[in-house]
């Protein structure tokens, strides 16, 4: 007898199919999702978290034990390292107050040098420049005059206040005025208010002139000396401008004064130097100007000034603190240059973490 089966045909609604697998494969993913995230919550579940952030802060709830004991255990049982703070106290816990101190006092004018003695400076250059002031305090004509130059901080000013106070000779400092003009080559200008007011190069002028022939008024009743010396470290900006205005007026002291003028130049290792703008090296020779320069202070002689200074401030100042190392003076004495005011200034920041 012939089998004959009868094949059977479904109709699927496409609709309902493509919907049915929509949602399988949404819920695929949403189960791997899930699956990722507890995974991922079990793997760093042993990290404990820097900030007040998740369910133990949320409920005030201790760290687990099982937590730390994974945290210990994946750093090498160390202690004290499950909750990491920074804690600024401790680096202030070694400076301590000695006494109530309003002021804090900087270590390059708390320590300024008093005698030649006390200068970071080679003995070489105080003696050239000591010999120069030696030999032009007697009152010569026409007036002498010097240019120091160096690097800033190596102790120009300082030297030369040093010297000057030990051969009993009275110091006159011009310093730059403030004044109301936009054109420094005016003479006179005047505001709303009615009042005038000269121009830096007259009244540097004036200042120079007038030098020359009368002395300091000092109303505190300090040391006054019958030696005196101008000294110029500050200048008018018309100068830079128009040095010829400048060599204009040292001509006309040097032909009228008799008392020394000195002009400080400080001047950087690169780049456009004052000295050559301001002084160059004809305008030197017409007037013999006598040129001294001052070099950066030897590594040696700034780390025994830097250890001098942090032993007397351990010992005597305001705060008690730990004198730094050898390798630690060393470094701030490399890194400053030979800029001795700058080093100082470190070392103060450093011992006193200010």
């Amino acid at each position: 007898m012939r089998d004959e089966r009868i094949p059977i045909f479904f109709l699927v609604d496409n609709s309902k199919t493509s919907n049915f697998s929509a949602k399988h494969q949404l819920s695929v993913r949403k189960n791997s999702i899930q699956t990722s995230i507890i995974g991922t919550q079990k793997m760093t579940k042993w990290v404990t978290p820097a900030f007040d952030i998740g369910e133990n802060s949320a409920n005030n709830q201790p760290t687990p034990k099982s937590q730390k004991r994974n945290l210990s255990s994946a750093f090498g049982n160390h202690q004290n390292i499950n909750e990491p703070e920074f804690n600024n106290s401790a680096f202030q816990s070694q400076v301590v107050k000695r006494s109530h101190v309003d002021n804090i006092l900087m270590w390059t004018d708390k320590y300024s040098p008093s005698s030649q003695y006390d200068l970071a400076v080679h003995k070489k250059k105080i003696q050239e420049l000591e010999t120069w002031l030696k030999n032009n305090l007697s009152g010569k004509k026409p007036a002498p005059v010097l240019l120091l130059t160096g690097p800033a901080g190596v102790g120009k000013t300082t030297a030369l206040r040093v010297l000057a106070k030990e051969l009993k000779c009275q110091i006159q400092e011009w310093v730059n005025p403030i004044t109301a003009t936009f054109n420094p080559d005016s003479t006179m200008i005047s505001h709303s208010g009615g009042s005038s007011y000269q121009s830096q190069k007259n009244l540097f002028h004036d200042f120079i002139l007038r030098a020359n022939k009368y002395g300091s008024l000092d109303i505190f009743g300090g040391d006054h000396y019958e030696k005196k010396l101008v000294l110029v470290e500050d200048y008018p900006n018309i100068f830079f401008w128009n040095p010829s205005t400048l060599h204009e007026i040292v001509r006309k002291y040097m032909a009228t004064g008799s008392s020394p003028l000195v002009f400080i130049i400080s001047d950087s290792t690169h780049g456009n130097s004052n000295e050559k703008l301001l002084f160059p090296k004809d305008f030197q020779d017409d007037l013999s100007i006598e040129h001294i320069s001052f070099n950066p202070v030897a590594l040696t002689i700034l780390i025994k000034v830097l250890t001098r200074i942090a032993t007397q401030e351990s010992m005597k100042g305001p705060y008690n603190f730990a004198v730094p190392s050898k390798m630690t003076l060393k470094s701030l004495a490399m890194s400053s240059n030979g800029d001795v005011r700058g080093a100082i200034n470190a070392l103060q920041f450093a011992c006193l973490k200010v």
